[in-house]
């Protein structure tokens, strides 16, 4: 482990002593070639081509996509493409200096290096070079601290240092055949030459560079394809891959994104039609939730597709599809009772659900290769998803609770439908509650396969186990008459509390045969929601105390009985 970090060390180092020479009197300028390389209007060939990262296989378009995500927190510059910023990186870098791609989350940072903050807290390489020395100082104090013990300043500098000297490599990457003026070596690259063509790929790459500088689209066009041909022929068992058109066109529609838009939208429109119970409200948020709910179902089909696996193996996954399963779960409901609740668990759901999925997908690749426990298709499917729909009925039934609790307070009196809601959530929190037993047995099967034993006592089979446990003790108390309406629906609350804390938490703690990794997104997502929850309970609460104590003073003594 220390071997490592001093690797990362000295690599980063060595790239920030780089960026120490540029800054002290050797900049890289624009050159002419480099201003004419705008007059280059489509990357389609370039950004088909197949490179090999982390394990899977991607076009260029994915991978500049997940780098520009890695430095610079969005998927699109100045309202373009990911791949048109890679390639103005790679074949002319004097014009992404100033490009603002590297975030900085803490302003102490950039007070420490001596930078003016930038609005955005992004800043191009231009701007944080004056203070490269400071931050590899900084660096190498945070790489010394016991990982355990390291503050979030220490952590955003070696996120920030290491995605500093990975971008200085990327604009370094060709600057060899940037610079060299007697382009007529690779005159032969165009005559078609197959011998030529399998010589080397710097050669092929140093074609495309000097092609883009000079602005020429169908040179640099067939410069792409010629590269493309090369990496299939030369390693056809390694990188021979389908055709990437579908996953380009997964990168270019963001679909998730569209479908958390529908569903917002539709949730205004049911707002508005709740109080007011216009038909015609209630028809326009259906059929816009329903246009969101394909939207979101086309983006898991071409995840599928992608992957050729059950998209549920990351955080980001999981949360795609606990949320369209809650949508899917929504729509059955309402087609048996058309009181709109039903919408309400969809809008709720895929919204709420698509938006903390958002979240994660800022972390970087979210079709990365698979843990080796999870590379079994059987188990996903049958396991995880079934896991995963248990989660969604909890979910849903939980977010429904607010509206009920908020209803129950406030809105009684105006509200006359005799309990519809109520039995929503008594019926979706009984599909959770059957979904996680049959996922947890299904889970404890696989584990007997994989690790020789059915319950181990994880941290993740406690935190399934609790969320039967505190379901099953709902229903009872409900049974029984110890519990009323609204405190079963603040139970539902609860247990959608206890679910995120059975799903997030356990990669928090780090420990357990089902923890894959920490994730500070999951730690702020955890607490945000514990925290909201716990306000809400209380605010709901206290409302409850006055508005009982409120009907008691304007209620009428009874009248004494006659003697």
């Amino acid at each position: 482990m220390k071997k490592a970090a001093g690797n990362r060390l000295i690599a980063c180092s060595l790239a920030l002593a780089f960026g120490f020479v540029i800054s002290a009197g050797a900049p890289i300028s624009m050159t002419k070639k480099e201003n004419e390389a705008e007059t280059i209007h489509s990357l389609n060939k370039f950004k088909r081509i197949m490179l090999l990262d982390r394990g899977r296989l991607k076009p260029i378009d994915t991978y500049a996509e997940n780098l520009l995500l890695q430095f610079s927190g969005k998927k699109s510059l100045n309202h373009k493409p990911a791949v048109d910023w890679f390639a103005r990186t790679l074949f002319a870098p004097g014009t992404a200096l100033s490009d603002k791609v590297l975030l900085i989350n803490n302003a102490e940072i950039a007070d420490a290096m001596g930078i003016a903050p930038e609005r955005g807290r992004r800043y191009g390489v231009d701007r944080l070079m004056p203070g490269l020395r400071k931050l590899s100082t900084l660096y190498e104090t945070a790489m010394r601290a016991n990982e355990r013990e390291r503050s979030a300043f220490d952590l955003e500098i070696i996120r920030l240092t290491e995605n500093v000297s990975q971008y200085t490599a990327l604009l370094q990457a060709l600057r060899f055949a940037v610079t060299i003026d007697q382009l007529a070596i690779y005159g032969s690259l165009d005559s078609g030459s197959s011998d030529t063509l399998r010589t080397t790929s710097a050669l092929l790459w140093a074609n495309m560079a000097s092609t883009f500088a000079v602005g020429d689209q169908d040179a640099f066009d067939k410069a792409s394809e010629k590269l493309a041909a090369f990496i299939v022929t030369t390693w056809p068992g390694a990188l021979s891959a389908k055709d990437p058109g579908i996953e380009l066109f997964y990168n270019r529609f963001d679909l998730f994104s569209a479908a958390k838009i529908f569903y917002g939208i539709g949730l205004l429109f049911l707002a508005l039609y709740m109080p007011l119970r216009l038909r015609g409200l209630y028809g326009t948020a259906a059929a816009i939730l329903f246009t969101g709910g394909i939207v979101h179902t086309l983006g898991m089909v071409l995840r599928l597709i992608i992957m050729e696996r059950p998209p549920v193996t990351n955080m980001y996954e999981t949360f795609i599809f606990v949320g369209w399963m809650a949508v899917v779960l929504g729509g059955v409901t309402e087609l048996f009772q058309k009181h709109g609740w039903g919408l309400a668990i969809a809008a709720l759901s895929g919204f709420s659900l698509l938006h903390i999925a958002g979240k994660f997908g800022l972390e970087g690749d979210t079709m990365g290769m698979l843990a080796a426990v999870l590379n079994n298709n059987f188990w996903l499917t049958s396991h995880v998803i079934t896991i995963a729909c248990g989660y969604s009925g909890c979910i849903a039934a939980g977010l429904l609770s607010h509206i009920a609790l908020v209803r129950g307070v406030f809105f009684r009196r105006r509200f006359q439908t005799p309990d519809s809601l109520d039995l929503c959530v008594y019926g979706i929190l009984a599909f959770g509650l059957t979904f996680t037993v049959i996922g947890t047995v299904l889970g404890g099967l696989w584990a007997d396969q994989a690790w020789g034993r059915f319950w181990g006592w994880d941290p993740k089979e406690n935190g399934a186990l609790v969320i039967i446990l505190w379901c099953a003790f709902l229903f009872h108390m409900r049974h029984t008459n110890w519990l009323g309406r609204h405190g079963f629906a603040a139970g539902c609350v609860i247990g959608l509390s206890l679910v995120l804390c059975a799903w997030l938490g356990i990669n928090l703690l780090g420990i357990g045969m089902h923890a894959y990794g920490f994730t500070s997104t999951g730690a702020r997502v955890l607490f945000s929601v514990l925290g909201f929850e716990a306000a809400f309970l209380i605010s709901i609460g206290i409302a409850g105390i006055l508005k009982t104590a409120r009907k008691k003073r304007n209620d009428p003594a009874p009248a004494a009985p006659h003697s």
